[in-house]
């Protein structure tokens, strides 16, 4: 994984909805500083961006085809720690935002009540970066 500027984040959004990802992407178009490098809608897919390209951010779905958003994120941690990973899921009851954080989920939010934080943090995330 290649390293960035850091007055700029490139998010990885990994969701197998095509309507999710989509609707993410464009809640982010607004924010300065923030490049989509996605979306993925696998792990695997997730993987070869984040092997081509460099990842700052990646919102992640627990729900996936394939490998589960949760082992995926276990993965992530392991292999690249610098990575932020936000997770959005539907599955927001404690014993996912639990095993999430355990994991090393930056953060979790629910998607259908939620997903208009994640701007937020990703310009407070920026912002760190820059001191």
């Amino acid at each position: 994984m290649k390293r960035g500027n850091p007055a700029n984040l490139n998010v990885l959004i990994v969701d197998d909805s095509l309507l999710i990802g989509a609707r993410v992407k464009d809640l982010l178009s607004d924010t300065a500083g923030i490049s989509v490098i996605g979306p993925a809608r696998s792990a695997n897919e997730a993987m070869l961006f984040i092997e081509q390209h460099t990842t700052d951010v990646i919102l992640l779905d627990i729900c996936m085809p394939g490998e589960s958003g949760v082992d995926f994120l276990k993965r992530i941690k392991l292999s690249y720690p610098p990575i932020t990973v936000i997770m959005l899921s539907n599955f927001c009851d404690d014993h996912y935002r639990k095993i999430c954080k355990e994991y090393g989920a930056d953060h979790f939010f629910d998607k259908s009540t939620e997903v208009d934080k994640v701007p937020e943090v990703l310009k407070d995330l920026l912002k760190s970066r820059m001191n």
